[in-house]
């Protein structure tokens, strides 16, 4: 095929950070657009096994850690069956299988970057949370903790040596009295070793049986010898790989989300805000535009009562930070999207910080500019008072955990204030950034379609990348211009997505965007990562557009749906409920907005529509990319060019 011509061009990238070529085992094995290969290269580069990797925002200077301090960058859950790795070629959360057996993680489980281990992968890391006086939530995959060692467990599988070290946050309140095993409960500790010695009975690998076995358990002191062989390990693997040719010979910036326009702020008052915190999570995260990674910040006692964030392009140069948001939403939105609001008011507020100094600061409340349940809502008067009153008990709360003291609300602003105040922090930034460009943002898009041994493209396993998870009331869309999920609009009905819904790369469908996906499983995947997936067949269906084929698939390493090869064998009440979502999500939609089923399309006809969108992409998407990204470079190169000969002196 033309597209097997076009891609076969490309040598497949390897891993130089972790100095070994991850290329035999990685998700994609070539890259045909470099935006993805510059955002593995910068997230990689950011990565470090040193404490300040793990903190919540960049470390003063002279900050000193104990020996036991480390950074984890979470990859599952605690409670989570789906187990999600780091993808090094692309800097994505891949789901590596939904776990065989009835079981999941005791703690949250990551790996402590820029190590390297007797299997070939860095160091694994379990984050232990005993008990506390609400439901732990666990951390959300792809976030980075500062952890603090307490112990180690020793084991090994059919890999080879793959040692568990046991960790606690270490800025966490509730788990403060854990220095050692011996201060761990003792069942948590049986459940830990039972976990690791069965969560693989039922696992297979190249026909043979997958295991694991607990050689035993050791102290502190024996983790941080651990943790000393692996970074001396990982160093020299990295020397090995020093006279390599380099993905990238210069430095590369990690995309911003700070820098997101906003075109429509000056004229309508409508503005772009990225989200850290969903709305009812406990946990505080915060957004380090140096590494592009939310970083854990601390556990909260009440969960937010919005979804939190900060607004883009804006700058408080009193508190030397963005602005931030409550988003008063009918639905959670999901962490690291970006969204547009109105909005509708401030909270004005001062406190003292550690050296006592008074801090005046505003907390903005917005609503989603096209969410139609809180459309009637234009400033804070038109929302019950007791709703404002539980956003100020929040910020006090979260003030309180901060550590600063003294908070106070001094104003409560309306819409009309709070909007310009937020033009005030608009126009300082334009004056404080003038490099506003969000750098090596990733092209999803151009991800490679499917992994197979053969590069057969007959075979029916692609992959998917996942926008909506199954169950979400929210429809949201890939921006390929800022490398990020965007909130395209509230779902008008009373329904949820039946699987995660999604796209396929390097497709393109009748309308001009890539082929869209339903993954069906029994637990909802995360937003924003990539799934490899069996393709079962489509629903044809008909909307304002024209024809929209919407494919149905599985996730490959799902063994509860192993079976499931083609739409016949999925159960009829489950098909019931695909078409009558699809029959009726748009129906409190614009009068000129419908979705109509039209018939199940097979396997067999299905992946011939594939084909062809996959080849209409080389043909026709690709090409125009590629321009429009040259074009882009020579308006940089432009801009530069006419910026020095300004600063050069006249003769």
């Amino acid at each position: 095929m033309v597209a097997e011509k076009v891609a076969g061009k490309v040598a497949p990238a390897t891993n130089q950070v972790h100095g070994h070529d991850t290329a035999r085992n990685s998700f994609v094995v070539e890259s045909i657009d470099e935006s993805i290969v510059a955002f593995a290269t910068v997230r990689e580069k950011a990565m470090s096994s040193e404490p300040a990797f793990g903190e919540w925002r960049m470390p003063l200077k002279g900050t000193t850690y104990g020996e036991d301090i480390v950074p984890c960058m979470v990859e599952v859950s605690q409670g989570s069956p789906n187990k999600y790795e780091v993808d090094k070629e692309t800097g994505m959360l891949v789901l590596d299988r939904v776990l065989h057996s009835a079981v999941h993680y005791p703690g949250d489980y990551g790996y402590i970057p820029a190590t390297l281990c007797g299997d070939g992968d860095p160091l694994d890391l379990l984050i232990i949370s005993p008990y506390s006086a609400q439901e732990y939530q666990g951390l959300e995959p792809g976030v980075v903790a500062k952890c603090r060692m307490v112990g180690i467990m020793d084991m090994e599988d059919e890999s080879g040596r793959d040692e568990k070290i046991i960790a606690v946050l270490a800025d966490s309140r509730t788990s403060a009295h854990i220095e050692s095993l011996e201060t761990i409960p003792p069942h948590l500790v049986r459940e830990i070793q039972h976990f690791f010695e069965n969560y693989k009975v039922l696992e297979k690998k190249h026909g043979k049986a997958k295991w694991a076995r607990v050689l035993g358990w050791g102290s502190r002191e024996r983790a941080l010898e651990v943790l000393r062989d692996s970074r001396k390990a990982y160093e020299e693997k990295k020397k090995e790989a020093s006279g390599r040719p380099q993905r990238f010979e210069t430095d590369l910036w990690a995309p911003n989300m700070l820098h997101v326009p906003q075109r429509e702020l000056k004229d309508e008052g409508v503005a772009y805000a990225y989200i850290n915190v969903p709305k009812g999570t406990t946990t505080a995260y915060s957004y380090r535009h140096d590494t592009s990674f939310r970083h854990y910040r601390f556990t909260l006692d009440m969960p937010s009562p919005g979804d939190m964030g900060f607004v883009a392009q804006t700058w408080d140069r009193d508190n030397l930070r963005p602005a931030t948001v409550q988003i008063l939403s009918g639905f959670p939105l999901v962490s690291e999207c970006l969204v547009k609001i109105r909005f509708i008011g401030a909270l004005k507020v001062t406190y003292k910080d550690f050296r006592g100094n008074t801090v005046v600061d505003r907390k903005f409340i917005g609503t989603p500019y096209n969410d139609p349940r809180t459309e009637h809502v234009v400033t804070l008067t038109n929302i019950n008072k007791h709703i404002v009153d539980h956003y100020v008990r929040f910020y006090e709360h979260h003030n309180h955990v901060s550590g600063y003291h003294g908070f106070k609300v001094v104003a409560r602003l309306g819409a009309a204030e709070a909007l310009d105040e937020i033009r005030r922090f608009h126009q300082q930034y334009a004056e404080d950034f003038p490099d506003r460009k969000i750098y090596n943002a990733p092209n999803l898009w151009c991800l490679p379609w499917g992994f197979n041994e053969t590069s057969d493209t007959n075979a029916s396993f692609l992959n998917a990348v996942i926008e909506c998870p199954k169950g979400d009331c929210n429809k949201y869309e890939f921006n390929k211009e800022f490398g990020s999920l965007v909130l395209e609009r509230p779902l008008h009905s009373a329904t949820h997505w039946p699987g995660n819904y999604g796209f396929i790369p390097q497709t393109v469908a009748e309308d001009g965007r890539p082929v869209n996906v339903l993954v069906l499983s029994n637990h909802k995947l995360n937003e924003f990562s990539l799934c490899n997936v069996r393709v079962m067949g489509a629903l044809l269906c008909l909307d304002e557009r024209g024809p929209d084929l919407k494919v149905v698939a599985v996730p490959k390493k799902e063994p509860r749906m192993s079976e499931w090869t083609d739409v016949g064998v999925i159960p009829k009440h489950l098909k019931d409920e695909m078409e009558n979502f699809f029959n009726t999500y748009k129906s409190l939609e614009l009068s000129w907005r419908f979705c109509k089923v039209q018939r199940w399309v097979s396997r067999d006809e299905t992946m011939s529509y594939l084909r062809l969108a996959h080849t209409r992409f080389f043909l026709f998407v690709l090409p125009m990319e590629r321009v429009d990204h040259r074009l882009k470079k020579l308006e940089d190169e432009n801009v530069a060019l006419k910026s020095r000969l300004r600063l050069q002196p006249k003769l």
